[in-house]
């Protein structure tokens, strides 16, 4: 009892404090403000950041905060998001204000609005902080912003990106160990797709490539036009309390691509495409799938494009023990909420999404898809040609198969089987429909069990009451 009392105590202690329990970091000279809200934390203001689609503010906490949000417009309804954190705001004389007990990403939306939310990131005290003297550590430090292009890690190193620091560029680490990237900072990736290196075919932002013991955690991701965390034929990657705000084409979240032993904890990602995506292309001698996931405790935001959770659509590699628990996704403005598209050859099996709550789905619930796309191996030769077997409707990027030429495509096609979505509870809204279609009678969707469907607090267990599309397919439980 006596160690615990004197840790607590030294965390107070070291904990540069600004409001009591509540630090804040200072902007960088340039950083843009966002015009339409103020916020202030125990009564001291937190700089508000400009995003094209939201506006953004950080801050450390160590208990029980007060938040006061100044809005430019009027406020007649504030929610906030995710609704299972139970945060009940009030508001009047055009303040809205509510307690936080503890660290949490939470989206204040005004009036039904959700094109132009309010994202605060309230992190608890930052902890082991690295010597920027160190000589494998390179440090960006707080109230500069920093252009570095691209920055290529080796093994060992450690990126710190202090609080009040934004770094404009992209980091890769390739056939490198033991690498960490953190801090409090924002790393921008506004012009990311613009840096290139002539060994690499695509820039992501942070772009990890057959390497293992990586840690990416903590700090804030703003405006990506590019695929922004990407793990690729690299083994034991932990993903943790990153902030990803962006809308641009192709700007997928956490894309895990040909790894393994991979987790994802504690993330809030508000996209256009893909929050997280599970893939298996790129050439690869060692043919490696992807194995061991597990996405846990995060809050997403799918916006028009790409789907909340996504297995697919390039898998020419198999995908098997992949977990997706504890999710609030808060808002899918279209396609699926929780999606598997294998347009390769490869079997996707034991995958299990648990306890999930929605928010807002606008289009499908699960979407377990089979098909020929503009990904695949046997994708049609030209922009002319995929122009003219394009399939409009349920799904983008999906290509038609003439009946004559079935036999040949199906050789390219796969399997999806022991799936298992258990306790998925959509909080608001209808019910959206959802797809479960394999290929043909040899490449089916099959074992599919679904343990515990709620839609506003009633638990449905008649097929008849939901809205499932079935072809090709086999054994889909509701219980």
């Amino acid at each position: 009892m006596h160690v615990s009392v004197l840790c607590l105590l030294s965390v107070f202690l070291t904990f540069p404090t600004v409001a009591q329990n509540v630090r804040v970091y200072p902007a960088p000279p340039g950083a843009k403000q966002a015009p339409d809200f103020r916020l202030f934390v125990n009564g001291k203001e937190v700089f508000v950041y400009d995003n094209p689609v939201a506006a953004y503010a950080y801050f450390d906490m160590a208990g029980d905060v007060t938040v006061e949000i100044k809005p430019a417009i009027d406020i007649k309804w504030v929610d906030v998001r995710p609704v299972s954190l139970g945060i009940t705001p009030s508001w009047k004389n055009g303040s809205i204000t509510f307690t936080l007990k503890e660290p949490c990403k939470i989206s204040v939306e005004l009036n039904r609005n959700i094109g132009r939310p309010l994202f605060i990131f309230a992190n608890p005290p930052e902890q082991a902080i690295p010597d920027r003297h160190e000589k494998n550590v390179i440090f960006y430090e707080s109230g500069k912003v920093h252009d570095v292009g691209i920055v290529e890690l080796k093994s060992n190193q450690t990126v710190y990106i202090e609080g009040g620091a934004i770094v404009k560029g992209v980091f890769i680490a390739r056939n490198a160990e033991n690498v960490t990237i953190r801090g409090r900072g924002i790393l921008d990736g506004s012009e990311a797709r613009g840096l290139k290196a002539d060994y690499l075919k695509w820039t992501r932002l942070i772009n990890i490539v057959e390497s293992k013991n990586v840690i990416v955690r903590d700090i804030i991701l703003h405006n990506s036009n590019t695929w922004q965390v990407v793990p690729v034929m690299s083994e034991n990657i932990n993903i943790t309390n990153l902030k990803l705000i962006s809308g641009n084409p192709s700007d997928d979240g956490i894309d895990i691509v040909r790894s393994s032993h991979v987790t994802v904890d504690n993330c809030f990602i508000r996209v256009k495409d893909d929050c997280v995506a599970i893939k298996a292309f790129m050439p690869d001698n060692k043919n490696r799938g992807v194995h061991d996931i597990s996405v846990k405790n995060c809050v997403l935001w799918n916006a028009e494009w790409g789907n909340g959770i996504e297995t697919g659509f390039e898998l020419l590699s198999n995908v098997s023990d992949v977990t997706f628990r504890n999710i609030d996704i808060i808002h899918v403005e279209s396609g699926a909420v929780l999606s598997i598209h294998n347009s390769g050859k490869a079997i996707v099996q034991n995958v299990l999404y648990e306890d999930i709550r929605i928010e807002q789905a606008a289009q499908k619930l699960f979407d377990l898809a089979i098909f020929r796309s503009r990904f695949s191996e046997d994708k049609p030769e030209t922009e002319a040609e995929i122009t003219e077997l394009y399939l409009h409707g349920a799904w983008d990027n999906v290509m038609k198969i003439p009946p004559e030429d079935s036999l040949f495509h199906a050789q390219y096609r796969g399997w999806i089987r022991d799936i298992t979505f258990r306790n998925i509870r959509l909080l608001d809204g209808p019910l959206p429909y959802s797809i479960f279609n394999g290929f043909d009678k040899d490449h089916l969707v099959e074992n599919v069990t679904i343990d515990g469907l709620w839609v506003c607090g009633q638990k449905i267990k008649d097929m008849k009451k939901v809205r499932f599309y079935k072809k090709f397919s086999k054994n889909i439980i509701l219980r």
